[in-house]
């Protein structure tokens, strides 16, 4: 039995959706979004429902990522490349792990994320301010401490913190 126009429309819109689903960092939503709003009447007719695409979507991503499994101890945590970068543009990448005290920091490792700029920021910043939270954290961590500027007056968060424990630390950023 032939495909009707719309069928083959839909499964080129698929195939295209599943390169965009391997290919980008894009969330799940935003890559069916793009696929619904290419594709005329027709084709989504004969697309499978929304909830649908967005699993082949997830299950795509879940064999091209193997996404790590969670580590037992600070010891054993390891953060990929593509973990410890920000993409702020299709195909730009920059750090975003500005510092990792290390595996063989044990029980006191501490991770600090943010963007390079944030460091130029606050470094010429006339006022800085830090809270911290408990709520949120990652069972590994104790403490997510958050360093934010004052700016056109707004406050605004520039780097984020996970700390395993209360004592003080003081890191030099060499970014």
């Amino acid at each position: 039995m032939p495909l009707n126009p719309g069928e083959v429309a839909a499964m080129i819109a698929i195939t295209v959706m599943i390169r965009k689903a391997e290919d980008t960092e894009e969330i799940t939503g935003v890559v069916v979004e793009l696929l619904l709003a290419d594709v005329g009447e027709a084709c989504q007719g004969a697309l499978p429902t929304t909830n649908a695409i967005k699993q082949l979507v997830r299950r795509v991503r879940k064999k091209v990522d193997k996404v790590p499994s969670n580590p037992k101890s600070l010891r054993d945590l390891v953060i990929l490349g593509k973990y410890a970068q920000y993409s702020p543009l299709p195909g730009v990448f920059e750090r975003f792990l500005l510092f990792n005290s290390g595996n063989s920091s044990g029980a006191n490792r501490f991770l600090i994320f943010g963007r390079p700029r944030s460091v130029e920021i606050l470094h010429s910043s006339e006022f800085g301010f830090g809270d911290g939270t408990f709520k949120i954290t990652l069972s590994l961590f104790y403490l997510i401490f958050l360093i934010f500027e004052l700016r056109f007056g707004a406050v605004q968060p520039l780097l984020y913190a996970l700390l395993p424990n209360k004592t003080r630390y003081h890191v030099l950023f060499n970014v």
